[in-house]
């Protein structure tokens, strides 16, 4: 039988329940009445209290409480830096972000520390440090970025909106205060609710009530509506009382959380790349966890077998050697993260998580692996193969990623990218590939750029990070790659064998030029012998024009011959041999200039006709040296 106040709550949420939405972000509101007869009487946070020594004395070890009370100790004598307006507003003036959001995560991260180092502890050495980085924390003017302020309506108090950091602002605040379990001082408890009740709670019910526009994370496809709905969840279901706002937003993660993973193609493949996999996806598998937890299995935000593609996707794009494509915004290093790959693993197969060192940044998702908070109905749910074998096609996004067979001498593998040029995070790579040499990316797509203002604006492909200058694809006639849903590879053929894997890609689409009849470009990838990789571009004009391709590094380029060049990178060499139909070839060699995340500066090795002409094509071939 449903409680009195329950029974009241669902009558005048059906009166004031808005009559257009619009936007389709409102949930049922029998969803959010049956959601609310499955929650506990009292909120629930992430891991014990720090009255439970015995619990907290298990956790210790496996989240470093030796190195978090050293930071801890130091944070001690530093006073949390009060919120700078001027900092604040370097972003909107020079387009910076690094200066402001170094302070601003810096302090974010001691109070993390102090508050895990209290909770190891449990003395009360450090609650006098806790309170005053509450307090200080909670006297900012706003905690959403200035990046994602651009009119500065949070930062002059217009409105408060809920950005990625705002909301695991109210996530870490809310566990701080579940972690203390009472032992904070009336003054910054008060503080800190009336400040989540501020910042997140009534902003969020007040999208999902119909009383003010929702900010456009809820229904956006990319990382963004899964983390902030994640934070958003985890921040009402630990501190929120009453048991029908809880209901409300998890009613409302679970109606709007299907956007995040409609972003990612049918494949599972992440066109936002490994990093934001790692993030997004990582928010996703919290916040489903938080929702088992909460309603004890009922709700299960896994059960789609779309999620399990997904949840594949980390081990499945593996090339070799513990390297992954960095396609779109991704630093050239990125990998599946090992508290994430535990998580998926717990929950699709059942598998034990390692009892290891978790690290402290994402302290609640160390703890949803910590041994005594095992989630329901983990190992329910049946996992994807994950056996990449000699290839993976991942055939709804138009990547291939090609491995060599076992037993060769060295491990020559590589990524192929078809795809489109509006992807998230995108970058006009359509034909990008990397190749990797015994965990080595001796030719590789580039990666991220450093965030600025205009990585986010309309000067995004100003930049050769993001522009198809920076990677290794054709320019024609002067001309760079278009963006755009419309800028697709059209996969012509393809045929996959043991000893060779072989696909063509129509890539006219890509390039705004009315004398382009066509351009295709055929990868082919060999296990014979060594292995290799040949690029063939093959095109047709009804005029004569420029046309050049080119190979992208970051290692050394040393020359052979006229047709011939070796790259050099981590102690590893592939020798290229260039072959041309329609006219000689002339070589351009200079750094690209951006500012990127790897902090060097990638080399372009341009391959271009010396004379125009209205046809012809281009062979790269490229294979190891040992």
């Amino acid at each position: 039988m449903m409680h009195p106040a329950l029974f009241a709550w669902a009558a005048w949420l059906a009166l004031v329940a808005p009559q257009a939405d619009p936007r389709g972000v409102t949930p049922d509101p029998k969803r959010v009445e049956e959601i609310a007869g499955w929650l506990a009487e009292r909120p629930q946070g992430v891991g014990p209290t720090a009255d439970d020594r015995e619990a907290w004395a298990k956790i210790a070890p496996l989240l470093n409480a030796g190195d978090v009370g050293k930071a801890a100790e130091k944070a001690l004598g530093t006073p949390t830096k009060p919120f700078d307006d001027e900092l604040y507003l370097d972003f909107s003036r020079t387009g910076n972000r690094t200066r402001y959001e170094g302070v601003y995560f810096g302090r974010w991260r001691t109070l993390n520390e102090l508050a895990l180092a209290e909770a190891f502890e449990g003395r009360g050495r450090f609650l006098p440090a806790i309170e005053k980085a509450v307090e200080g924390v909670c006297a900012d003017r706003t905690w959403v970025l200035p990046a994602h302020d651009r009119k500065l309506d949070n930062f002059h108090g217009k409105q408060v909106d809920i950005d990625l950091f705002s909301s695991a602002a109210g996530w870490t605040l809310a566990t701080v205060d579940h972690w203390m379990g009472g032992r904070m001082g009336a003054p910054a408890r008060k503080t800190l609710r009336e400040n989540l009740d501020w910042r997140i709670v009534r902003p969020i019910a007040d999208m999902l009530e119909g009383k003010r526009a929702p900010n456009g994370w809820l229904t956006t496809t990319n990382n963004w509506n899964a983390v902030c709905w994640a934070n958003v969840a985890g921040t009402v279901l630990a501190a929120v009382d009453s048991r029908p706002t809880r209901a409300l937003v998890l009613a409302g993660a679970e109606k709007n959380v299907r956007h995040f993973r409609s972003g990612i193609t049918p494949d599972g493949w992440c066109s936002e790349g490994m990093g934001y996999w790692n993030y997004g996806f990582g928010r996703y598998m919290m916040l489903a966890d938080l929702a088992l937890r909460a309603t004890e299995g009922r709700l299960d935000l896994l059960a789609d077998p779309h999620v399990a593609m997904i949840a594949s996707f980390g081990r499945r794009a593996e090339i070799v050697g513990g390297r992954y494509p960095s396609f779109a915004d991704c630093n050239i290093d990125s990998a599946p993260g090992p508290d994430l790959l535990a998580l998926i693993d717990w929950h699709f197969s059942g598998t034990r998580p390692p009892e290891r060192s978790y690290g402290t940044r994402e302290p609640a998702a160390a703890l949803m692996l910590a041994l005594p908070y095992r989630s329901p109905r983990a190992g329910e749910r049946k996992a994807v193969d994950v056996e990449t074998g000699l290839r993976t096609w991942f055939a709804d996004a138009g990547v291939l990623v090609c491995r060599p067979a076992e037993g060769v001498m060295g491990r020559f593998g590589v990524a192929l990218k078809g795809g489109h040029n509006a992807e998230h995070h995108n970058h006009n790579d359509v034909g990008s590939y990397s190749v990797i040499l015994d965990g080595v990316p001796v030719l590789a797509d580039p990666g991220s750029e450093v965030y600025q203002s205009s990585t986010f604006d309309h000067r995004r492909y100003e930049s050769p990070a993001n522009n198809s200058f920076g990677h290794p694809v054709p320019r024609i006639a002067g001309k760079l790659q278009v963006p755009g849903r419309k800028a697709q590879a059209k996969v012509l053929e393809k045929n996959f064998a043991p000893d060779l894997d072989t696909i063509r890609l129509d890539v006219s689409s890509c390039y705004d030029l009315p004398t382009l009849k066509g351009i295709t470009r055929t990868f082919a990838y060999s296990r014979a012998g060594n292995g290799g990789l040949t690029i063939t571009d093959a095109f047709q004009m009804s005029e004569p024009g420029e046309f050049e391709t080119a190979l992208v590094t970051y290692g050394k380029v040393r020359w052979i011959d006229g047709g011939t060049l070796e790259i050099i990178e981590g102690g590893k060499t592939v020798r290229v041999t260039l072959e041309a139909e329609g006219g000689d070839l002339k070589i351009d060699e200079a750094p690209l200039e951006a500012d990127y995340r790897a902090r060097r500066k990638p080399v372009r090795v341009g391959i271009a006709f010396a004379k125009p002409p209205a046809a012809g094509s281009i062979t790269v071939t490229i294979v190891p040296q040992f």
